[in-house]
């Protein structure tokens, strides 16, 4: 799993960067299999003006496709990312839920059926071709 950590308009230093990771990687972990990467973003809204506003955005992008995203606020990017990364957890938790049980769309069942009906429906006409050829 790749964790990407960006910063506009907000200063990180190594240090929070590696445990931005390790807390991502804390939450998401037991859905490795299923995550390709994440994305994320933190943003100071008031910019240069000061304040203690901030703005985390996570995307996480699943193995067969889609994307799961999270936004979130904060006094600071420490709680801003906590709660976004408690918000992913169980949202890609309830996403891979719901593709597991989502059923055999109808439409591919009626199309395996149709065409194993035409098969079926040319063996017997091929058959009866041949045995009238031999008579």
């Amino acid at each position: 799993m790749q964790i990407n950590i960006k910063g506009r308009q907000v200063q990180l230093q190594d240090e929070t960067i590696k445990n931005m990771k390790r807390r991502l990687l804390f939450s998401l972990s037991r859905f490795g299999h299923a995550i390709q990467g994440v994305t994320v973003q933190l943003t100071d809204i008031n910019g240069p003006k000061g304040g203690h506003d901030k703005e985390c955005l996570i995307v996480v992008k699943l193995q067969k496709g889609g994307k799961v995203v999270v936004q979130g606020k904060g006094t600071d990017c420490d709680l801003a990312l906590n709660h976004c990364a408690d918000r992913i957890s169980r949202t890609v938790d309830r996403e891979l839920t719901r593709r597991r049980k989502t059923p055999i769309r109808k439409m591919r069942r009626e199309r395996k059926a149709e065409k194993n009906v035409a098969l079926d429906g040319e063996d017997h006409e091929s058959e009866g071709s041949l045995e009238q050829q031999h008579l």
